[in-house]
């Protein structure tokens, strides 16, 4: 099952290569390559799944930016798109994290909730902020960032020290 849910996400995120992108994107391309790389080198590591989780919150979050800018270049616009496409993303996802028994398992909660839907909350939550900080200091920069990757570092830096706290919290 394992095997079928890596192979799955694996081929879901590659596909995010074979569109053709604009210019700016909603989160560079760095950014997703490092979450989906944490989220496959803790699953193999046998790390906690509320600590991987984190990392396919993220992911799925930034996969619908990605959507939506996909969308915007195609000139595909709608009311609430980007809202509507990071919904979308996490609607294709979950469902198939529950058929592959990933979450929904009765003995694998912490605090009450389930570890893989708290750790997607916790990853989509601190990868916001992680974006929004970015967008704030670019602000007091003159929209340029205060040192090279910035964009990714930020964001997956939040990820990894959220990650690192449940690791301790669940150890």
């Amino acid at each position: 099952m394992q095997k079928k849910f890596i192979i799955l996400n694996l081929s879901l995120f590659s596909l995010i290569f074979f569109f053709k992108t604009s210019i700016v994107y909603a989160v560079c391309p760095v950014c997703t390559v490092a979450i989906g790389a944490g989220l496959e080198i803790s699953r193999a590591l046998g790390i906690d799944d509320v600590v991987t989780s984190i990392w396919i919150g993220a992911m799925i979050f930034s996969m619908g930016l990605w959507l939506y800018e996909f969308l915007q270049k195609k000139q595909i616009k709608f009311k609430y798109s980007k809202l509507i496409s990071i919904a979308f993303m996490y609607l294709l996802t979950l469902p198939f994290l529950y058929f592959f028994k990933i979450f929904g398992l009765a003995f694998n909660t912490l605090w009450g909730i389930d570890k893989v839907l708290l750790g997607i909350i916790l990853g989509t939550i601190f990868f916001i902020i992680g974006v929004i900080i970015d967008k704030l200091l670019r602000t007091y920069h003159e929209d340029k960032a205060y040192f090279p990757f910035q964009k990714a570092i930020i964001p997956v830096s939040l990820l990894g020290l959220t990650s690192l706290i449940m690791f301790f919290i669940t150890n």
